[in-house]
């Protein structure tokens, strides 16, 4: 799902997409909006940077809306890759919809995740990434961006077209993604 507001427009539709006001899901949906730096009033959606100088911390709010027919077992927040918060449904409702804030110290990202229990397939929902920024200087994982280089790599190595022209297109899309993700290994800050 992309977030479009009051009305359904395609330029809109694609625009916000870019920015990655997104959610993912094959089940649950998220409604979120996080308070912090530049969102005071009416809360980010999913895609927002927060800016923060150097030396400084940001504390990010979470709050949640849930729509879903499968129960859900747990809400969880991933920054940067790791869980630092899992929290069981009943716990968020006693919290008002809010989860447990989000500090940064440095420049990182975070997304938010419902898993249901639906025991006959996985079923979940999650939100494009928010992005934090302190020092303006934004996280490049080393290991993320070689990742992405070698996938880029390898399904390049499996295209089958016959058509030469049509592979030569096909290729050259892949070779600007091979670019872009040589660029980022090149700009990686973090492992």
């Amino acid at each position: 799902y992309v977030h479009c507001g009051e009305t359904l427009e395609w330029d809109k539709w694609w625009e916000n997409l870019r920015r990655g006001q997104v959610v993912v899901t094959n089940g649950p949906l998220l409604r979120p909006r996080v308070f912090g730096p530049g969102a005071e009033q009416e809360g980010a959606l999913p895609g927002h940077v927060f800016h923060a100088d150097q030396g400084k911390s940001v504390e990010l709010q979470i709050e949640l809306k849930l729509s879903t027919r499968d129960p859900i077992e747990y809400l969880e927040v991933v920054k940067d890759g790791h869980t630092v918060h899992e929290v069981r449904l009943d716990q968020w409702a006693k919290a008002g919809g809010n989860l447990p804030p989000v500090k940064f110290d440095r420049s990182g990202w975070f997304l938010i995740k419902a898993v249901t229990s639906n025991p006959k397939t996985f079923r979940f929902a999650s939100t494009g990434p928010y992005y934090v920024e302190v020092g303006y200087e934004p996280r490049v994982s080393k290991k993320a961006a070689q990742f992405f280089a070698d996938w880029v790599y390898e399904r390049a190595g499996r295209i089958k077209l016959d058509d030469p022209k049509q592979k030569d297109e096909v290729l050259e899309l892949h070779r600007q993604a091979r670019d872009f993700w040589r660029k980022k290994l090149e700009m990686a800050n973090v492992e």
